[in-house]
């Protein structure tokens, strides 16, 4: 009777005693998974961006009025409640828009070849691409800012409309 009283009591102690260890690691595991989401939601939210800017400023018009429609779709989707939650916003602070590159490329169908189209005329037998990108930075609880680079291409829906800026 007496070693049998004995050996639950030690069992007891013996389980408060790594009760301090397991919750430590618990917590850590918890902050990671949270931290993971924050990141997960940050980059999500940076692509859609970019990819919503694309698809906004693919559907045609002049230069200027492409690189606005991609500033303005990208403005809505970091302004907005994920972009909110992600903290979304350039390197350094700063408005997401502020670090958004909007690029043109011509690209050959035949073989595939992309170049950059600066100015100049259109060639009816090319496609036409515009790349929305952005460089990023995140604030992640527990972890700090992280920074982060995507990109989006489209392709321009009436391209003759590119020759005019």
């Amino acid at each position: 009777m007496y070693i049998t009283a004995c050996r639950s009591t030690r069992n007891q102690r013996g389980t408060i005693a790594e009760f301090g260890p397991a919750l430590f690691i618990g917590f850590l595991v918890m902050f990671f998974i949270i931290g993971f989401g924050f990141y997960i939601c940050g980059v999500a939210t940076a692509y859609f961006a970019c990819s919503l800017a694309a698809r906004e400023g693919a559907t045609g018009g002049s230069r200027g009025q492409i690189t606005t429609a991609a500033t303005t779709a990208a403005s809505r989707v970091a302004n907005g409640a994920f972009g909110q939650f992600a903290r979304l916003r350039a390197p350094g602070g700063g408005n997401f828009t502020n670090s958004l590159r909007v690029q043109f490329f011509e690209v050959n169908p035949a073989t595939g070849v992309a170049t950059e189209f600066v100015a100049g005329n259109v060639n009816p037998a090319l496609f036409y691409q515009v790349r929305v990108g952005s460089n990023y930075q995140l604030t992640i609880p527990f972890m700090g800012d992280i920074r982060g680079s995507t990109a989006s291409d489209n392709v321009v829906d009436h391209a003759e409309a590119l020759a005019v800026n």
